[in-house]
């Protein structure tokens, strides 16, 4: 581990070098010489209609174009013969030859027929050739169009994955803190962190929160794609495959590679919907415009705004909420607002702007950038204190009289400020036979904490002489209802250089041989809050006040919800990585197809790590082959997984212990028995059958089988009589214990995907389009390697306790079903999608058998609460999307996601518990959250 200070004169100077050098190229690569024109229209054969967003590209070059909303083309280009290709998803590819003479314009028009098997097209994830189509890839490749995104309810990101893959989960978690605004998904029901996210092909920062609370994906750092706009997007390539050894780390269930819009026309599009609750209110607008940028250049850009009412499906809070008057029950109580919590969706405001460009600079290469901003607030809520709670702020006034902050309890709200930006740049094209690409890419997210509408109880209700000059505040003044909580920040920068060539060498098909190196820098960062956030008062309402006058023990230290980041918890820490790849493939008969990829790569702060993958590919008969893949992988631990930490206060008697998230070179966590953190290890086995019988039938069956050693769990809370103890003897006094990242697991994760496209013609009547995909997921944890010290006994179950078991193995679903009809009849469309998604299973709410393994209800002793644990059943959801065209330019559409009101199963109501079933009657690991229908109009104009 490096600080951050040491490098970061030196990386600035390499980029600014880097991007110097290359765009220093563009003139010396330039030709100034005279060009002829290649013009034309492209159309649907089976209505005649235009077809837009259709690309015609020159092979092997960097040039060509986008068919405009009238289906018409032109570009420039040198004299010369050219081929073209001329391809749109979801249309059979045309390859023409055409010769252009100086000052001549040639006249090619194409007529392209629809399918959907999908099986020609091109894509650029899993393989650095240029002409893979996804029939001929080794390994599964799911590809999302422009036209399915636009066809979705949903407007976030995340949720459109979750509705078209069917092992992509995205739950809703609520109250978890930071988790609330920037919520994890998975892919093929692995953690968050094990799936690289790629943005044209480059490597996608992560955000610089860590989920730390009781939602699936606790412990690891995700990738936000809801910070990329949907509106951007051309075209989403899944590869459900590890792939480590071609990507490096992270790529180990999988790669999502978002392809942005190139020179696509102009559309305008808003959108507005809400819940049949009536809250959950979301308005949207967004849009994309390309400009021309000489003759074959293009600058794309695109927007999106959008506003998000929060959500709730709380239950009624039946709890005696004041202190009993001479016995009696206060008569606020029949008035007090019952409804006192917020469960559900957080309210957020999301602004993004994002851009692509590309500008020719030869007839062979061209310079490149893309990159964007987005920015979102989000307010969410912890939960309600009651106006009796402890933690409500109180002090006497001059008079002697009790004064709160909070008389009526209060629900503290986080508020967050997350801004995310990324650029890159760099140069691509041919030289020779070799196809180049060199490029950087620098990307880094803020997470900004505050917190409002709460106190901090153990400064009281107003200003003591001895806060007074901490705080900046008069003394007799109100204490803070509100403070800044501090900051956390994530850096990344990415240098690649990127060669590849079909080299025949006397061979009966080319050798496609690649390599390339990487340098990468990854920052991470925590500022502290202001004092009021997490600071211990020094007055004497440091000591509980409570409202009938008496005192308590200590009061607890930091702003109620999310104590601010202290002192001790700021840092900013670095490191590097650089690292060599190559990969080789050959079609070794003209119907067996073998890839050979292998990576090194040196990690600054723990070292080198190999990998290697081989995969393969039999044509046994035209249309059905067999494929296969075996890889070593690996996951680098994160910097926030390396450098997180903060401290809350408990009172265990009256005394304050500190319980804190410790990173593993803190001396209590190394007493608990942490360890320096290590690579995660993968051994990846697959094998798949693929089914193309016809251009309109594609059906494949793939089976996985991914082994990671050493895996990054968050352990669970080191709490208890037993560790303070412990500590104690080991010259930790006043610590109560905490949790910190360890290489605690090892897991083995198994299933199979099912994924069936068929498209009828109807003739007259229009098209019919049918998708089916069906996933099987099962997790289990195969051994428990890391063990706690000898003196602590038993205590390993904490290291990975029963909660953190049941998320791993139990808690996304086994099963999920994906069934999705299009309909188009010239300008109508439809779309109806219903999902069923698979049990999912929670452990009793709230209690902790390892430390109270008894629980008594009603005088009634149960030897172990595992009786409230509970098995959430499976639930079909429903969508529906009807649109129509008027004009070839206006679309107007009406739609409706989960249309038939479906919630999941309500907890299980567990007696003296106020929360489960009753306040809280939902789970947060539900994968289609628990807001019920949503319905919505949307109206697009396309220029």
């Amino acid at each position: 581990m490096i600080l951050v200070a040491k490098t970061l004169a030196q990386r600035r100077a390499f980029i600014a070098w880097f991007l110097g050098f290359t765009f220093s190229l563009i003139p010396v690569l330039s030709e100034a010489q005279e060009y002829g024109t290649i013009t034309g229209k492209v159309t649907d054969a089976k209505f005649g209609e235009p077809l837009p967003f259709v690309r015609i590209q020159v092979l092997d070059s960097k040039l060509g174009t986008v068919s405009q909303t009238d289906g018409r083309y032109s570009f420039r280009v040198p004299p010369g013969e050219y081929t073209l290709r001329v391809s749109s998803i979801g249309f059979l590819p045309v390859t023409e030859k055409v010769k252009v003479g100086a000052g001549e314009t040639v006249v090619k028009d194409f007529v392209l027929t629809e399918t959907f098997a999908q099986a020609q097209e091109i894509v650029v994830t899993g393989t650095r050739r240029s002409d893979r189509t996804v029939t001929e890839s080794p390994a599964p490749i799911d590809i999302i169009t422009a036209k399915e995104i636009r066809q979705m309810g949903q407007v976030e990101t995340n949720q459109i994955l979750q509705f078209l893959v069917p092992s992509y989960n995205f739950p809703r978690p609520s109250i978890t803190d930071g988790t609330d605004h920037v919520r994890p998904a998975t892919l093929r029901g692995m953690g968050p962190d094990q799936v690289l996210v790629l943005l044209n092909g480059k490597r996608r920062h992560t955000s610089a929160l860590v989920n730390v609370n009781g939602s699936i994906g606790r412990g690891a750092a995700a990738v936000d794609l809801n910070a990329i706009p949907a509106s951007a997007i051309e075209r989403i390539e899944i590869l459900r495959d590890g792939a480590a050894a071609q990507y490096g780390s992270d790529a180990i269930s999988g790669v999502i590679n978002i392809i942005l819009k190139k020179d696509a026309p102009t559309n305008f599009s808003v959108q507005f919907g809400q819940n049949t609750e009536g809250d959950g209110r979301v308005l949207q607008a967004d849009f994309s415009h390309s400009f021309r940028i000489g003759d074959n250049g293009f600058l794309n850009i695109s927007g999106e705004l959008r506003d998000r009412g929060f959500t709730n499906r709380s239950g009624r809070d039946e709890r005696q909420l004041y202190p009993l008057i001479n016995g009696n029950p206060d008569p606020r109580e029949t008035s007090a607002n019952r409804i006192n919590h917020r469960f559900g969706d957080a309210a957020t405001t999301d602004g993004m702007f994002f851009f692509n460009l590309s500008t020719p600079i030869s007839g062979t290469f061209a310079a490149y950038g893309f990159g964007g901003f987005s920015y979102r607030r989000g307010d969410a809520t912890g939960f309600f204190r009651p106006p009796q709670d402890d933690r409500v702020a109180r002090s006497r006034d001059a008079n002697g009289n009790i004064v709160a902050l909070h008389p009526d309890g209060f629900l503290p709200a986080i508020r967050t400020n997350i801004y995310d930006f990324s650029l890159s740049a760099g140069l691509e094209g041919k030289a020779g036979i070799w196809n180049l690409n060199f490029g950087a890419v620098h990307g880094r997210n803020y997470f900004d904490f505050n917190v409002a509408n709460s106190n901090n109880a153990s400064l009281g209700a107003i200003v003591s002489p001895q806060d007074a000059p901490i705080l900046g505040l008069p003394v007799g003044a109100p204490t803070p209802t509100s403070a800044y909580a501090g900051t956390i920040s994530f850096f990344q920068t990415t240098v690649n250089a990127d060669a590849s060539a079909q080299l025949y060498w006397g061979l009966k098909a080319p050798l496609n041989l690649s390599f390339g190196a990487e340098y990468r820098n990854d920052q991470y960062g925590i500022r502290e809050g202001e004092p009021a956030s997490y600071m211990r008062g020094r007055g004497p309402d440091t000591l509980v006040l409570r409202a009938d006058g008496t005192r308590g023990g200590l009061a607890a230290a930091g702003i109620q919800v999310f104590p601010g980041f202290q002192p001790v918890d700021a840092k900013s820490i670095g490191r590097n990585s650089v690292a060599l790849y190559a990969e080789a493939e050959q079609n070794l008969t003209d119907n067996f197809l073998l890839n050979l990829a292998g990576r090194f790569e040196n990690f600054s702060d723990f070292g080198s790590t190999i990998n290697g993958k081989a995969a393969l590919r039999f044509e046994f008969i035209k249309g059905y082959a067999i494929r296969g893949s075996v890889s070593t992988g690996f996951r680098a631990p994160s910097m926030q997984q390396i450098g997180f930490s903060t401290v809350s206060t408990n009172f265990i008697g009256g005394v304050p212990f500190e319980i804190k998230t410790f990173t593993v070179d803190d001396p209590v966590a190394r007493a608990l028995g942490a360890k320096p953190l290590k690579p995660e290890r993968t051994l990846n086995l697959a094998g798949g059958l693929t089914l193309d019988p016809s251009p309109n039938l594609s059906v494949t069956i793939d089976y996985y089988n991914i082994a990671v050693t050493d895996r990054i769990v968050l352990s669970g809370n080191f709490i208890g009589t037993a560790i303070r103890d412990f500590l104690a003897r080991n010259g930790f006094s006043g610590v109560g214990g905490g949790r910190f990242f360890t290489n605690a697991i090892d897991t083995r994760t198994q299933g199979f995907d099912v994924v069936a496209r068929y498209t009828a013609d109807l003739g007259q009547y229009g098209l019919l389009r049918f998708t089916a995909g069906f996933n099987y997921t099962q997790n289990q944890i195969t051994n428990i390697n890391t063990p706690t010290p000898p003196e602590l006994g038993n205590l390993n179950e904490t290291l990975i306790d029963r909660i953190e078991r049941f998320r791993i193995e139990r808690g996304q679903p086994q099963t999920n079903l994906n069934l999705m009809l299009n309909y188009s009849y010239g300008d109508f469309a439809l779309m109806l999608r219903t999902v069923r998604f698979g049990e999912v299973a929670a452990p009793a709410f709230g209690q902790l058998p390892e430390i109270n393994p008894t629980i008594t209800i009603n005088n009634v002793i149960y030897p172990d609460v595992t009786v409230f644990d509970q098995t959430f059943g499976a639930r079909w959801i429903t969508d529906i999307d009807v649109s129509y065209r008027f004009f070839n330019k206006l679309t107007i559409a009406v739609g409706g996601t989960n249309i038939f009101n479906v919630y999941p199963d309500r907890t299980i109501l567990i007696p003296n518990n106020a929360n489960s079933g009753r306040i809280l009657p939902y789970s947060g690991i539900s994968p289609f959250g628990f807001n019920g229908a949503h319905f919505y109009s949307r109206v697009s104009y396309a220029l």
